[in-house]
């Protein structure tokens, strides 16, 4: 990946599309982070869907309501974070 700045609002909506969500978050040096705090949310839900409720598509979208904040407010910090090293650093360069 280039190490360049990214558009946080494009960081957010990838959160949305399955596969683009792991884009964004490999953008930005967060994937392991970022499956783990997928799994670590989804599995559970979905443990509990399966043990309670006959399956059916709820199996998937709920589970996927309860990820969505949370990767929205882990995608937007991470996005951010990655942005302010390249402000130092361009500040940094400029006071060489």
């Amino acid at each position: 990946m280039n190490k360049e700045p990214v558009d946080i609002k494009k960081q957010s909506q990838y959160v949305y599309i399955p596969g683009l969500d792991l884009y964004a978050a490999s953008k930005v040096g967060k994937l392991p982070q970022y499956v783990m705090i997928v799994l670590g949310i989804g599995l559970p839900v979905f443990g509990v869907m399966i043990y309670f409720f006959p399956i059916s598509l709820m199996h998937v979208v709920i589970p996927e309501i309860a990820i969505l904040p949370v990767a929205i407010h882990f995608m937007k910090k991470w996005s951010r974070e990655w942005n302010e090293q390249f402000s130092e650093n361009q500040f940094s360069d400029e006071l060489k």
